[in-house]
């Protein structure tokens, strides 16, 4: 559809766009999604949480919440683990008779 169709123009209307100008619409939403924390402002989550585990420390999703704003964690270690890090599980037992994940960098071999 070319952006002269009128329906195309209508919906854009509709939907609070003055005009259909895609890269002012495109400018918008970069300013709108823009990374919250200042110091980690060009990490990606997995980076951030592969930084954590370097460190020595091991994450579990409450970490991975506070640390790197990451709501999916084990997502998170599955992309690391195809990148070639050796991540292992390790299941923490909670006062409530309950397990939870926690994951530890292996510091063997890449």
């Amino acid at each position: 559809m070319r952006p002269s169709d009128k329906g195309v123009t209508r919906t854009w209307l509709r939907a609070g766009w003055k005009r259909p100008d895609r890269l002012k619409q495109q400018a918008a939403m970069y300013e709108l999604n823009k990374p919250i924390s200042e110091g980690h402002s060009a990490m990606t989550q997995s980076q951030m949480i592969l930084d954590y585990l370097k460190a020595g420390n091991s994450i579990t999703q409450m970490d991975a919440l506070k640390i790197a704003g990451c709501f999916r964690l084990a997502a998170r270690i599955f992309d690391l683990r195809a990148q070639g890090h050796r991540i292992e599980m390790v299941p923490v037992h909670t006062d409530n008779g309950k397990y939870i994940a926690s994951y530890k960098l292996n510091k063997g071999k890449k």
